[in-house]
């Protein structure tokens, strides 16, 4: 036994010795711990529903500020030093992260509550057969856990008929403790996670990228913290897009792409703005494409969405209506100014227009052949969040970043790809 003890203990100090002499898998020990003082945030508040960062001490606010110090600055050695990730597989960069994305998945969320705007409908729906597009989140009183929210989401679901639906799902298992569905979900994630990163490897693989885009993005802290610990839906609306994406040009089957990118639709509507990308086929415009993409969308919003008495109205005017409203939370510059600029009246309309005519810009770009597909992705979902949308939360900016990547053989974008994350996490953390 003591022999037996004996290797053990060498077989570690080895291992120890191995990983401290490697300077990449030291930055990688050191990244995984630089996320420590969030997940400690999380687990010790005394109700991690309720407390938000506003109500931290002044030693939490510390550790947050030194935590997103680190965090940031080990990323960015990292990505500087992306040479030396080329020794790490996918799969193995996955089992080293394995303790992190562990914790984050098993940590309430932090700073985000959009979870409880997910689950709480769904409850309303199974267990008090209320509607989801007409039943007001916080306000529906006869479920407790509307409490949680404390008035901050007085209206109906915003979400895509798809999402409601599957959240239904989660509701097969019966409890009264909403901690119990969030780790379900958030369990979920985890495994749409992998297969995110599964398609991302195939499509890096179809547009002849390396296996880098795939390690920075599961090394991103915005991806990590957004998506793992928070557990926003953003993430199943890029890992359909990505699958839409394999599968339309990756000549698998053009009607299972438009069918994907439609139930990314059905999740979040944001993705709508990137349909141009199926109206290409072999390099030629294609009406006909244009015409099935667009039809399949509205096929599946109506199918699922037509179960729902009032979807409609609630699609138009609540969930798309807000963005001509003026700034409602932490907007950018931009949206500031024209804010300042413009008379109310007109201030939606100004805003719409220009968003308008520079997604018009990119597209034609696109189909004449001057912009590849990632640049088209990457600048329209840049215009919407920093041009158009007067609620820009800080998991918005994902679909830049996920874009930017693919973009990687022109290293200034895997720098513009860091700036977004450093301005998600800025703007997450209240900094």
């Amino acid at each position: 036994m003591e022999k037996l003890l004996s290797n053990f203990y060498t077989k570690v100090r080895c291992s120890l010795s191995g990983v401290l002499a490697n300077p990449i898998l030291r930055a990688l020990f050191l990244y995984q711990l630089s996320f420590f003082p969030l997940i400690f945030l999380s687990l010790s508040r005394v109700d991690p529903l309720r407390i938000t960062y506003e109500e931290f001490s002044g030693t939490k606010l510390a550790l947050l500020l030194l935590s997103f110090v680190l965090i940031v600055g080990i990323y960015a050695w990292i990505l500087n030093q992306r040479v030396k990730l080329s020794n790490i597989k996918v799969k193995q960069l996955l089992w080293i992260l394995l303790p992190l994305i562990t914790l984050l998945v098993i940590s309430p969320p932090l700073m985000s509550r959009d979870i409880l705007a997910y689950l709480i409908p769904a409850r309303n729906a199974v267990v008090f057969g209320q509607n989801p597009y007409s039943t007001s989140i916080s306000g529906f009183r006869e479920n407790s856990w509307s409490g949680y929210l404390e008035g901050m989401w007085d209206g109906a679901s915003i979400y895509g008929p798809v999402f409601n639906l599957l959240m239904l799902g989660f509701f097969v298992v019966r409890s009264q403790d909403i901690f119990v569905y969030i780790l379900l979900y958030k369990l979920f994630l985890a495994t749409v996670f992998c297969g995110c990163v599964s398609l991302m490897s195939k499509v890096s693989k179809l547009r002849q990228l390396d296996d880098l885009v795939v390690k920075l993005f599961i090394l991103n802290p915005a991806i990590l913290i957004h998506f793992l610990l928070d557990g926003h839906n953003d993430l199943l609306v890029l890992t359909l897009m990505l699958a839409s994406i394999y599968v339309y040009f990756g000549g698998v089957s053009r009607l299972g792409g438009y069918l994907f990118h439609a139930l990314s639709v059905g999740i979040k509507y944001i993705s709508v703005v990137y349909t141009p990308i199926f109206w290409v086929r072999d390099r030629k415009v294609h009406l006909l494409s244009m015409l099935l993409s667009s039809m399949i969308i509205l096929l599946v919003l109506v199918a699922l969405g037509g179960h729902f008495p009032g979807f409609f109205r609630q699609l138009l005017g609540g969930s798309l209506s807000f963005f001509s409203n003026r700034c409602i939370y932490a907007c950018t510059p931009f949206i500031n100014v024209l804010g300042l600029l413009c008379p109310p009246s007109i201030f939606g309309a100004v805003k719409f227009l220009l968003f308008c005519g520079l997604w018009a810009f990119m597209t034609y770009r696109y189909l004449t052949h001057r912009m590849s597909m990632f640049s088209l992705l990457f600048w329209i979902s840049v215009i919407f969040n920093f041009v158009y949308v007067v609620w820009l939360t800080p998991w918005a900016l994902t679909y830049s970043i996920v874009f930017a990547l693919f973009l990687s053989k022109d290293t200034k974008y895997l720098y513009v790809s860091l700036l977004l994350t450093v301005y998600s996490l800025l703007h997450y953390f209240g900094f």
